[in-house]
């Protein structure tokens, strides 16, 4: 049984998440082997350690990652998986600027 644990919300610019897994085995078949990937979302999801059960999952960008968690004993595959959505934090409102044009021919100046 592979379990991925929780889904998480994270937000830029430190939007790291735990993944906090577990696998339970009946130890029958041989060694197990664990690995997470990234199976959805956009370039820049980095694994701390994709062999271990628990680990740390890094973002450099905002959207939706789906990862997963498989584990295999030599006879049998099983997995689950994650969601992590990543934030940005509120954007600042943009800058409304203007901008006066003279077109009277005028430069302005003194008198010459």
């Amino acid at each position: 049984v592979v379990d991925a644990g929780p889904d998480h919300v994270v937000y830029l610019p430190h939007a790291n998440a735990p993944l906090i897994g577990s696998v339970v085995d009946d130890g029958l078949y041989g060694a197990l082997a664990v690995v997470w990937t990234v199976v959805g979302g956009a370039d820049g999801a980095v694994l701390d350690d994709p062999f271990a059960t628990s680990t740390v999952v890094r973002f450099r960008r905002s959207g939706r990652y789906e990862l997963q968690l498989s584990a295999y004993d030599g006879e049998f595959m099983a997995y689950d998986r994650v969601v992590v959505q990543v934030e940005c934090p509120e954007e600042p409102e943009p800058l409304e600027i203007a901008i006066a044009i003279d077109h009277s021919g005028s430069m302005g100046g003194g008198a010459g």
